[in-house]
């Protein structure tokens, strides 16, 4: 075969795979808020949507897997009427550029009882920072999900 093929599937494996890893980029979104959030290192720059990618971009994660985190939530004592909850809801954590949860907001609860319970489970954990490459660690804010099936928590973020 001529060398005039082998450029041609050269180039065609090339755009595959920068088309591949365009594809894959993620938008990073930031928010400024107008009351400062105590201990955020920066209110104009709080990054939303951040993610594991090639590009250099990292999310802020737990410490603990979410497999040590589901054991401490699942150690939580609901009223026997409760025990069979069947339940979906929503945290909101703002990270410092520090690695320190500063603002915990509970988007869609239980009750008074059982968030406050599921706060004090998530406000002990520590967490490592997001970062992106060039800029370092930065604020950001995260959204937890939990699940809760028959008195089991599970959780994702």
């Amino acid at each position: 075969m001529s060398c005039f093929f082998y450029d041609i599937i050269f180039c065609a494996l090339m755009l595959l795979l920068s088309s591949n890893y365009l594809t894959q980029t993620n938008i990073i979104n930031t928010r400024t808020f107008s009351n400062n959030i105590d201990g955020i290192c920066d209110s104009n720059k709080i990054y939303t949507g951040l993610y594991h990618t090639w590009s250099g971009e990292f999310r802020p994660r737990c410490t603990l897997s979410n497999t040590n985190i589901e054991k401490k939530l699942n150690k939580i004592k609901f009223h026997s009427k409760d025990s069979a909850i069947n339940y979906n809801g929503n945290i909101e954590v703002y990270i410092n550029c520090n690695g320190e949860a500063v603002k915990w907001n509970m988007i869609k609860g239980i009750n008074d009882k059982i968030d406050n319970q599921i706060l004090t489970v998530f406000k002990k954990l520590k967490w490592t920072p997001g970062s992106i490459v060039y800029t370092g660690d930065v604020d950001s804010k995260i959204f937890i999900h939990y699940a809760i099936k028959n008195g089991i928590f599970n959780i994702s973020y």
